[in-house]
């Protein structure tokens, strides 16, 4: 990708005016041009940011006082004393020093902690059936009534002899009336009564979220000659439904619906599909991933991994510091900052059921904890007002922010009252034009190149429109 020059500018200029070629006896000079390329990139610069100024303090969410990354220049300065650095460039001239955008001190020479877990064995699909229960509804009541209060006892078998038989009473009251809209039928009549309760039953959030809960979910089949619907609720494991029952009464009471029960046996894993991840990492923070009895079709390793990290990595960078990143099935986990490598050296992997995992440490990372980083902390400086020495007073007053500051004097950036070691600053500003070389690059956006030739070339327009002066004033 071609670097833009301020000479490269220039030359567009010169063609443009010169009719296309440049020549040798062209009468304007490329150093005028030079000149005025630096002058209106420093105008463009300035008038684009005092907009900001005023749109921010006039319209408020309107606009956002930021400078355009397009215009910054990034330099290493070396510090001397560990108290000020030297720019090779003078930042342009801007309100509160805000030409000097960031000013952060390089690193020690410290390498990340990087390991990577490889996920080598996925979900395998369980053998199990469901168990199911069934209730056939005959045609119940001519007019439906709005709400209808369920309740049933879900009675869940003991699998062996290692675990205990468990009894759920579950109650929630279903709308009839929504129901029926959301199907866009009416059926407030004798042959469609019963199917709009199970429609209101399937359909309820709240019935749903409860027996999901324990791994029960509702569907039905289609009716059968005699105009019976059928509710079936199905699971993964062995269970019966008792007590069923409408608004307190069993089949044939006051509601006005019957019904009969039938049951399903399903068959179940010897090892029922329940399996899980979990990283553990030194500072105590857990991150995993479950798959839960109910769900027993295959995931595949790199499905597994994609998971993890869809859950985890946000969760992960915020509280540890540690990037996560996949491919495929192999998962890295890096230092966001170098701190040591504590955290992922010291790494604890442990899975329940299917997955299975390798974890390496590689050799062009940390492979071990580094002392000498367990405490780095990036240092970035904040600006403050150059006024020259400081009372006591407003020392205090800096130290309790918690900030390191620097304050800048032409191309000197001073690092206030610094306690810290420090051989080199990393420098972005927006370095004034006159001070940028012809051939280094000229931090611009594209599309005010295209304003600035503009620009000249209609000043260089009207100084050929002007009539040339050839009187000799020198008479006598």
């Amino acid at each position: 990708m071609a670097v833009t020059t301020r000479y490269k500018i220039a030359e567009q200029v010169l063609r443009i005016v010169s009719g296309g070629n440049a020549s040798d006896d062209s009468s304007i000079d490329i150093r005028d041009i030079l000149a005025l390329v630096d002058q209106e990139r420093d105008a463009i610069i300035k008038r684009e940011i005092t907009d900001r100024f005023y749109t921010k303090s006039t319209a408020q969410a309107m606009g956002e006082l930021e400078i355009t990354g397009d215009f910054l220049t990034k330099e290493t300065v070396n510090v001397t004393d560990d108290s000020y650095g030297t720019l090779n460039s003078h930042p342009i001239s801007l309100p509160n020093d805000m030409s000097v955008f960031r000013v952060e001190a390089d690193p020690p020479s410290l390498t990340k902690a990087k390991r990577t877990l490889t996920i080598s064995t996925g979900v395998t699909a369980s053998a199990t059936t469901d168990d199911i229960a069934r209730f056939m509804f005959s045609p119940g009541p001519l007019r439906l009534e709005e709400k209808y209060r369920i309740s049933f006892t879900v009675n869940v078998e003991a699998e062996s002899e290692n675990t205990i038989a468990e009894t759920y009473d579950i109650n929630f009251t279903v709308n009839t009336k929504s129901g029926r809209q959301a199907s866009g039928q009416n059926r407030d009549n004798a042959r469609w009564s019963n199917i709009s309760l199970l429609e209101a039953i399937i359909s309820d959030k709240n019935a749903r979220k409860i027996c999901n809960d324990i791994g029960i979910y509702f569907t039905s089949t289609d009716q059968d000659p005699s105009s019976n619907s059928r509710l079936v609720m199905a699971a993964r494991y062995s269970f019966t439904i008792t007590n069923f029952k409408i608004n307190g009464d069993e089949s044939g009471g006051s509601h006005g619906f019957s019904w009969a029960q039938a049951h399903s046996a399903g068959s179940t894993d010897a090892t029922p599909n329940s399996t899980s991840i979990m990283v553990i990492l030194e500072s105590g923070n857990i991150y995993s991933l479950h798959y839960q009895l109910s769900e027993t079709d295959a995931v595949a390793a790199s499905d597994v991994a994609q998971n993890f990290v869809d859950k985890n990595a946000y969760k992960m960078s915020i509280e540890d510091n540690i990037n996560m990143t996949i491919s495929g099935a192999v998962i890295s986990f890096e230092e966001i900052i170098p701190q040591g490598g504590f955290n992922v050296d010291k790494m604890v992997v442990s899975t329940n059921g299917d997955i299975a995992y390798s974890l390496q440490a590689l050799d062009s990372y940390t492979t071990e904890p580094d002392a000498t980083a367990r405490e780095y902390e990036r240092k970035i400086y904040t600006r403050m007002p150059s006024s020259g020495s400081h009372n006591v007073m407003y020392n205090k007053t800096i130290l309790k922010s918690g900030k390191r500051f620097f304050y800048t004097e032409g191309n000197l950036i001073y690092l206030y009252k610094n306690t810290d070691s420090i051989d080199t600053l990393t420098v972005h500003y927006i370095a004034s034009s006159r001070t940028l070389s012809d051939t280094s690059a000229y931090p611009l956006p594209g599309d005010y190149e295209t304003e600035i030739i503009s620009n000249l070339v209609q000043v260089f327009g009207l100084m050929k429109q002007a009539v040339e002066d050839v009187t000799n004033d020198n008479v006598g």
